[in-house]
């Protein structure tokens, strides 16, 4: 697919984020555009022309304009991934009600990252090359506003990895997917199509064709506008998710994941969320150790001859909501030790869970690996509440005196249990507050798969020395109940 001589275009997205979405698609569809479309760049082309280089001939830019619409780019795309937030845009109201949700998606790149669009068997001379520069080095923004970019002239393709091609008729394509990606019709096609475009337009005045004219004429698609098929790597839509080399010298007892979802899990669901995490790492190690009884103990909570581990050695499966909207958005997987290579491997292979009713997948992004001391750095204190309800593991009986003090006596029983000190104080409350609402303790899922559902309670405890939190103690506790938070975010 190469040639001798090839023009290429290099562009950055300075923030990391392109927002924009196919020809054709809603914002609130969620559907990003990837690759940047050739239709788009022309465009952006066009519009730095007519604000910030009108000095230059009309008559040079078209001919510029025609050889990047002579052919179809191929791409070289980075590592990239799909992300989203969501907006309560104001209706004209002053009411905080009357809000309208719109889901902003875009693609996250690394800032430093290049795309690279490339037209084999094109040649500019060097006045040529001098505009197009020119046009390219003022475009501030591609997509929506907050597409910051810089664009610019290529000059090498050397030891650059396609991944990204046009396709023609006949074409066999190979591990790879197709999509259709905006482009605009070459001149002569145009022509050819006259006919089919508004009276008297130009292809050069058909470039600019704007929304309102396409709403006013009653269009389905801007005229010089046409789709062609592309072939992108499956690699292209990932992100490297920068996991430790065999050799790196770091250690690891703990990863912090984020939740991406359009409707992320309710906070009543962490042992739900927590079992479907768990079920799927068992899945991954199974895969990579290649049997069952080879299985990380770690993962699995059992040894070698399938009998459960004591001390608590196994890893805890620690969900919570971060922003207090109570919606589950950040996971803890941590353990008392060290995780080896295999057991890496296998975590940063777990990049998603399902969930039931028919709503989104949730993505699982890698945000810290390190050891806990690391990651919880900053949520080293004294003074925390209970994030879901703890449920003690032994049962309540009459000789056992004061109910509550019983209560109070099994927290401290827990904590030492799990590896923490003994609480100076323990305080009962009655149910979990979140910004604008509250969750009583009997709301959550309070019983593992197959076990009895026992009675949950909450705490406010402190202890004499700061210890680093989230952590979890009780009935379930590896699997996110009896997981406690700072007081204070």
């Amino acid at each position: 697919m190469g040639g001798s001589v090839m023009l290429i275009i290099s562009v950055e997205f300075l923030t990391g984020r392109f927002h924009a979405n196919p020809w054709g698609r809603n914002v609130n569809e969620g559907v990003t555009e990837w690759p940047p479309s050739p239709y788009r760049i022309i465009r952006a082309v066009i519009d730095s022309w007519k604000r910030k280089c009108s000095d230059l001939d009309a008559s040079r830019v078209e001919h510029l304009l025609e050889l990047l619409s002579s052919a179809q780019p191929k791409f070289y795309l980075p590592s990239a991934q799909e992300s989203y937030i969501k907006v309560y845009m104001s209706q004209v109201s002053t009411s905080i009600y009357d809000r309208q949700l719109v889901y902003d998606a875009f693609v996250v790149t690394n800032p430093s990252d290049k795309i690279l669009l490339g037209w084999d068997d094109i040649s500019l001379e060097p006045d040529d090359r001098k505009d197009l520069n020119q046009l390219l080095s003022r475009i501030n923004y591609l997509g929506r506003s907050e597409s910051w970019v810089r664009m610019k002239l290529h000059d090498s393709a050397e030891a650059t990895k396609w991944n990204c091609f046009p396709v023609w008729s006949g074409s066999v394509v190979n591990d790879m997917h197709t999509l259709e990606v905006g482009t605009t019709m070459p001149k002569q096609e145009y022509v050819i199509r006259q006919k089919d475009s508004p009276k008297n337009l130009g292809w050069f005045d058909a470039l600019a064709y704007s929304t309102k004219d396409i709403l006013e004429r009653n269009d389905s698609s801007p005229p010089a506008f046409k789709q062609h098929t592309y072939a992108i790597s499956d690699t292209c839509f990932s992100v490297d998710r920068h996991p430790l080399t065999k050799q790196s010298n770091k250690k690891i007892t703990s990863v912090l994941l984020g939740l991406e979802s359009k409707i992320l899990p309710l906070a009543t669901e962490t042992v739900v969320i927590s079992e479907r995490i768990h079920r799927k790492l068992l899945g991954i190690d199974k895969r990579i150790s290649g049997e069952y009884s080879k299985v990380s103990s770690k993962f699995s909570g059992r040894d070698s001859e399938g009998k459960r581990l004591t001390g608590h050695r196994h890893i805890y499966i620690i969900p919570w909501d971060s922003n207090n909207d109570g919606r589950i958005d950040h996971v803890l997987i941590t353990g008392k030790d060290e995780f080896n290579h295999s057991e890496i491997q296998s975590l940063n292979a777990l990049t998603s869970i399902w969930q039931s009713g028919g709503k989104p997948d949730i993505k699982l992004v890698p945000i810290q690996w390190g050891m806990i001391e690391e990651i919880s750095a900053n949520f080293k204190t004294t003074k925390f509440k209970s994030e879901t309800p703890f449920l003690p593991t032994r049962h309540y009986r009459k000789g056992r005196g004061i109910f509550d003090q019983w209560l109070e006596q099994e927290v401290k029983h827990e904590c030492k249990n799990h590896g923490y000190p003994e609480p100076v104080s323990v305080r009962r409350l009655d149910k979990l507050d979140k910004a604008g609402h509250s969750f009583h303790w009997i709301e959550f899922v309070r019983s593992r798969k197959g076990d009895q559902v026992a009675s949950g309670y909450g705490f406010e405890i402190v202890f004499s020395e700061p210890i680093f939190a989230p952590f979890a103690i009780g009935y379930g506790a590896h699997f996110g109940l009896g997981t406690f938070l700072p007081t204070k975010a």
